[in-house]
């Protein structure tokens, strides 16, 4: 008796304590893993088991795969109280996971019943879920959320669900739940989503049961508002009772900037009656239209009824108005029994929703119907020249395409097939392309393509899929296309792949097997000409390899080769050369050899691109080399790929010898995996100072780095700016310090200084600003952003600004928004602007004169409240070169909302005086300017050579890119003197070495006109030109950005002076309408005699246009052209009998005047009357300048010549003797003596 009393006392506690074994064994865990994986039948899979139940576990993959969805959790982890559920609680601590991912496949045809309770059978407590990431994909869905956490609790009598929260695309979540067990469930909830950078918050509230769902909430940000009013029936055959959505200035690029541009109202009533009848309408409206390829959603309003009952909803009286496109009209009807879509067209135009389509006249149907087990969709398109019917049904888990067919003209594409849905999912479809012209679409390529293909196996339980294409005679871009191929892909393998494609003279192919021990799978490119791919691509690429192996064992190598190659445009290479060998596995050895000469990326240009690796996987060496105008980069590192496919290594060179030159200190560690990177301790020295990054890691989203500089000059920082050598000297060094942190949010701080120096500013006047202090500090901490800047100088003054806004995270990028927040406040005080003159690029220039300013704003980057004040005072301007003296000027400008407007703007000449009144408007992220300028007498340009006093008005205006300039003046005064130019001019065919090309910019868009009246003072001297000139021009822009000129301009009381001789101007108008270019002549210069009976007055005339001048000379009485000259140049005529200084004469004005091909001839007809061969221009070698030359042939082999210089006092008498066809005998004198011996070389 008393051995069982003993039994039974110490049995429990053996069961127990073998209970408390169990669960503490990780194999004990393993096994009901195994059981359940066992029991799933597949459906489940869990990969990495390690802990045990007592306390927590982990297990590296859990995936579950169902016909509705598969689901896939990584890096799960579970930490919980096991015992606690002795107290009747369920508490678990925490779980985690990286992933999960859950792709939805179809929707489950089982209605979800509500039970009589949700009560737990026990209490729950989950103080922490926390996941990475979650993605949702399939059926129309595709959605990642990051950083998913909540804590939940749960008795008998109510559910709690705590602080759920995620990054998603559209903002920052933040929800909390409340739901009762017992009927009628009652719920409670508040969920609200924020987007900083947008500064949208939408917010929703949860009231009633969850067969009544109350829920209301506003949507306010993206410069759009909405209001969500709705009664939810989840459960119920309708899932509303009511709704209404209220929405304005709704735009999806706000949303997403990648997203189309519209500007959406809409209205949405729809209310579920007593007896089950619904009302209701749908509107919307698109009050900023446009087509696709311009990035706007073509869609002007959509509008419908909704009518019916609750089991059978009626959409009537759709409209979908597409503007000029057309519209599509039908119904709707939706019931548990049958679901049917029809919408209809009677003219659709493609070519108003996508501009590259050609206009058409499309008319059909589209239409949905999903009843009786089947579900159809058809469409039926068709014009006279294009047809497009496609119809699918699906019976069951049969999906057939019964027919697929695409017409345009003579192009002809047809496909038909089927798939079912139950495992193993076989399929098969094939298809025909003939006779097929993208063009016969509207704007795209000729082609004329003839195709066939059919592919077929199954899908499950792994993919097995046999393809077949064949092209028949083909072209395309103008050239031959053939081809054909086979493969199959089975599993994760590649089996009796035999593919071929050849275009033109360009060709690939590839063929073999891949995945299994022994396999080869070989491909050969060779492209020797790009260029028939269209514009933007030229060169050649020939290049052959072969992948090699099992999939967990692959080998592959390759040598690609090109040479002159350029791909849309903008990605060249003058000649590329590849060669690469590597394995998979990690001893697997690897080679690597890519260079690059004369790279184009974009706007950038490198000579040379220049990459190696060398050594297994687990251990290599890289090399880079990178050289252009501005960088000379050497790189090395060594390390190796290891697990989880990290590379470990170090960082052993990096090093620029181009303008900033830098060095790496020492060897640093790196890690680079599929999460991210880390960086640590890597210094760089410079010339003068040095770099350090202390830490620079990412890690999933989170992205650390800290690191400072110390003595960095300035003049380094300046030498990628070439034009700064020449306006800026500096002896200042800068220090600055970082560190930050960016997650789901952005907190650091950055600090940059003046550690010691000057800057010393070039120019006619070298300006040293005595730098003293120059301090900026940024420091963040959620999101926002708080700087502090101070500069105080000697010469500049002191200025101090400091403001705060908000930074947002879109698209993986921080940045600011025309909606961020916006405080900031500036104070400067300027004594002397004098530094500013050379800044402005002219060496010459001189600024005078101080400003004060005062600042502050608030409100938003886009829409800023502004207010403060700009003085400026003594301001004045002195451009030496030019001639413009301003002075004495005064400013006065205000700050208010979001307007800076000038009050009063004045600057004096030597005479009169120039007035400035408008300003300068901020309005959603635009900046528009508004100027109007006013002259009174104003003496623009005070040189002794060049005078100009003006008197008028004109108006200066931008706008949304658009550039404005409206004037008209009177000259009251103007004296020009003209003086020669030492600068050389060149023809438009002259190339000039070493000058780089500068790229023509997109011109802004520009409204000009300007008026001038030359006025009764406008003088004209210089060069022997002296006269008045009167008339208007106006000057105005084209469409096309060019400068047109209208108007004509006449010489009063003028002369002109030449070879010693004044001329009159008896007639001088010159008349542009149109082209600056090429304005019409009429001039006429006469030399005027003492009127005796033989007297015979001369002159030149010149007619025609600018660019084709007709010139002749003219005389009263009418006399022979050699006479004119001689009475033009001596005075009195004969002068071609005169002596060889007359001659000479005679000879020099022909030639200077008549030199043209207009002339006629002329210069040839007075050389011979004089009795010379040839009179002309050339460049004369030995006298180094521009000479008249006069040559006579004495015999066969002897010449003569004379040269006079037209610029100097030099002179050359020249006697070449030719003493066969490649040697001749020369000797001068003059300004140059010599006896010469030359032998002529030709080369071909």
């Amino acid at each position: 008796m008393r051995r069982r009393l003993l039994l039974l006392i110490f049995v429990p506690f053996l069961l127990a304590g073998g209970l408390v074994w169990l669960v503490s064994q990780e194999w004990t865990l393993q096994w009901i893993v195994q059981r359940v994986v066992q029991a799933s039948g597949g459906d489940i899979e869990i990969q990495g088991v390690s802990g045990t139940l007592a306390s927590s576990f982990e297990i590296e993959r859990i995936s579950y795969s169902s016909p509705e969805r598969d689901i896939e959790i990584t890096d799960f982890q579970f930490e919980w109280h096991p015992w606690q559920l002795l107290s009747g609680q369920l508490d678990i601590g925490k779980i985690s996971a990286s992933k999960l991912a859950i792709d939805m496949k179809r929707s489950s045809d089982e209605p979800f019943i509500l039970p009589q309770s949700l009560a737990p059978p026990v209490a729950i407590r989950i103080s922490g879920v926390n996941v990475d990431s979650v993605s949702v994909s399939g059926m129309g869905v595709g959605i990642e959320l990051k950083d998913m956490h909540f804590s939940l609790t749960a008795d008998r009598n109510i559910w709690e669900l705590k602080n759920l929260g995620f990054d998603s695309p559209f903002g920052t979540a933040a929800i909390n739940v409340d739901l009762e067990t017992v009927q009628p469930f009652k719920i409670r909830g508040a969920l609200q989503f924020d987007n900083e950078l947008a500064k949208a918050t939408a917010s929703l509230k949860l009231g009633g049961d969850l067969n009544n769902l109350y829920v209301s909430g506003n949507l306010d940000g993206y410069d759009a508002k909405a209001k969500l009013e709705a009664v939810v029936t989840p459960f119920a055959p309708f899932v509303f009772q009511s709704a209404h959505l209220s929405a304005k200035g709704i735009d999806p690029s706000r949303i997403e900037s990648s997203w189309p541009q519209a500007l959406f109202n809409a209205e949405i009533h729809v209310t579920a009656h007593e007896d089950k009848t619904l009302k209701g309408m749908i509107s919307v409206e698109n009050s900023k239209p446009g087509p696709f390829d311009e990035n706007y959603l073509p869609v002007h309003s959509v509008k419908a009824k909704v009518e019916g009952n609750v089991e059978n909803v009626v959409l009537d009286n759709v409209l979908l108005d597409m503007g000029k496109a057309g519209q599509f009209t039908g119904k709707g009807q939706f019931s548990t029994a049958k679901t049917e879509v029809t919408l209809k067209t009677s003219r659709f135009d493609f070519h108003e929703i996508y501009s590259n389509i050609r206009p058409t006249h499309v008319a059909g149907k589209i239409v949905f119907v999903d009843g009786d087990k089947k579900q159809q969709f058809l469409v039926q398109l068709e014009e006279a020249r294009i047809r497009l019917n496609a119809r699918v049904t699906k019976v069951e888990d049969l999906i057939t395409l019964e027919e697929m067919l695409l017409k345009a003209d003579q192009s002809e594409m047809w496909m038909d097939g089927k798939l079912d849905l139950k495992e193993p999912q076989d399929f098969e479809f094939k298809g025909k392309i003939s006779r097929f012209n993208f063009a016969a679409f509207g704007h795209f390529p000729q082609s004329d393509l003839n195709f066939d293909f059919d592919t077929s196996g199954h899908l499950k339980p792994q993919p097995d899929i046999d393809v077949h294409y064949s092209f028949l005679p083909s072209r395309l871009f103008n050239q031959p296309l053939s081809g054909k191929g086979s493969f199959r892909i089975k599993d994760k393998e590649v089996r009796n792949a035999d593919i071929s494609l050849a275009l033109g003279v360009n060709s690939i192919r590839a063929s073999g097997n891949l995945g299994r021990v022994g396999d080869r799978l070989s491909w050969k490119l060779n492209a020797p000409d790009l260029g028939i791919f269209g514009k933007g691509y030229k060169g050649s690429i020939a290049g052959e390899g072969n992948v090699t192996g099992a999939l967990n064992s692959l080998r592959a190598s390759m040598n690609l080769e090109g040479n002159d190659v350029l791909v849309m445009g903008q990605y060249g290479v003058r000649k590329m050369q590849a060669k690469l060998n590597f394995g998979v596995e990690l001893n697997d050895r690897i080679d690597a050899d890519i260079r690059l000469d004369d790279v184009l990326i974009g706007s950038d240009e490198w000579a040379l691109v220049h990459g190696e690796v060398n050594g297994t996987l687990r251990s290599h060496v890289i090399r880079l080399a990178a050289k252009n105008e501005s960088f000379d980069l050497t790189a090395k590192a060594s390390g190796g790929i290891g697990r989880n496919n990290v590379w470990q290594g170090r960082l052993d060179t990096l090093e620029n010898k181009g303008k900033m030159a830098f060095a790496l200190d020492s060897s640093v560690p790196v890690s680079i995996g599929p999460e991210g990177f880390s960086l640590k301790n890597l210094v760089l020295q410079l010339p003068n100072g040095q770099l350090k990054v202390q830490s620079l890691i990412k890690r999933g989203t989170l992205i650390e780095t800290t690191g400072n500089a110390r003595g960095i000059p300035l003049a380094y920082l300046l030498a990628m700016s070439p034009d700064s050598k020449n306006t800026v000297r500096s002896d200042l060094t800068l220090g600055a310090d970082w560190s930050l942190k960016a997650d789901r949010t952005l907190n650091g701080k950055f600090h940059i200084y003046r550690e010691k120096g000057d800057v010393t500013l070039l120019g006619d006047n070298r300006i040293k600003l005595g730098l003293g202090t120059f301090d900026i500090q940024v420091f963040l901490s959620g999101n926002n952003v708080n700087f502090n800047a101070q500069i105080v100088s000697d010469k500049a003054g002191t200025i101090h600004a400091k403001g705060m806004t908000r930074l947002g995270k879109q698209n993986g990028n921080w940045s600011v928004s025309s909606q961020s927040p916006l405080q900031l406040s500036v104070q400067a005080d300027i004594p002397s602007i004098a530094w500013m003159g050379p800044l402005t690029g002219q060496p010459d220039m001189e600024l005078k004169g101080s400003l004060n300013m005062a600042i502050s704003a608030n409100g938003t980057l886009g829409n800023p409240r502004l207010s403060g004040s700009l003085n400026g005072k003594d301001l004045a301007v002195n451009w030496l070169s030019m001639g413009v003296n301003l002075s004495r000027g005064e400013l006065v400008a205000v700050l208010n909302g979001n307007q800076v407007q000038i009050q009063r703007g004045i600057i004096y000449g030597p005479e009169g005086n120039l007035q400035l009144t408008g300003g300068v408007q901020l309005k959603n992220g635009q900046i528009s300017t508004n100027l109007q300028f006013k002259t009174d007498k104003l003496l623009v340009l005070s040189n002794v050579d060049r005078q100009l006093a003006i008197t008028g008005q004109g108006h200066f205006s931008l706008d949304k890119d658009r550039l404005q300039v409206i004037g008209d003046w009177y000259v009251n005064r103007a004296t020009i003197v003209l003086t020669d130019s030492n600068n050389v001019t060149y023809s438009k065919d002259v190339v000039v070495l070493g000058r780089p090309e500068k790229k023509a910019d997109k011109p802004i868009p520009l409204r000009f006109n300007l008026k001038v009246s030359l006025g009764d003072k406008f003088y004209l001297k210089g060069k022997g030109i002296n006269t008045r000139l009167t008339g208007q021009i106006q000057a105005v822009s084209a469409q096309d950005n060019r400068l047109r000129v209208f108007g004509t301009i006449n010489t009063v009381d003028g002369s002109y002076s030449a070879f010693g001789q004044k001329l009159t101007i008896k007639q001088g108008q010159i008349t542009f309408s149109g082209p600056v270019e090429n304005p019409t002549l009429d001039i006429l210069a006469v030399r005027e005699v003492p009127e005796t009976d033989d007297s015979v007055e001369v002159g030149v005339s010149v007619k025609g246009t600018a660019q084709s001048p007709r010139v002749k000379l003219v005389s009263t009485p009418e006399v022979s052209d050699t006479e004119k000259l001689s009475w033009l140049v001596l005075g009195y005529g004969g002068g071609e009998n005169g002596d060889g200084q007359q001659r000479a004469a005679i000879a020099a004005a022909a030639a200077a005047i008549l030199s043209s091909e207009q002339s006629g001839g002329l210069p040839s007809k007075i050389a011979s009357t004089i009795g010379l061969d040839d009179i002309g221009f050339s460049s004369s070698p030995d006298l180094e300048e521009t000479v008249l030359t006069l040559s006579k042939r004495i015999s066969s082999r002897l010449y003569l010549s004379y040269e006079q210089g037209l610029t100097g006092a030099t002179n050359l008498i020249k006697l070449r003797y030719i003493i066969s066809r490649r040697l001749s005998l020369v000797g001068q004198t003059g300004t140059v003596t010599a006896v010469d011996l030359l032998y002529d070389f030709k080369f071909d």
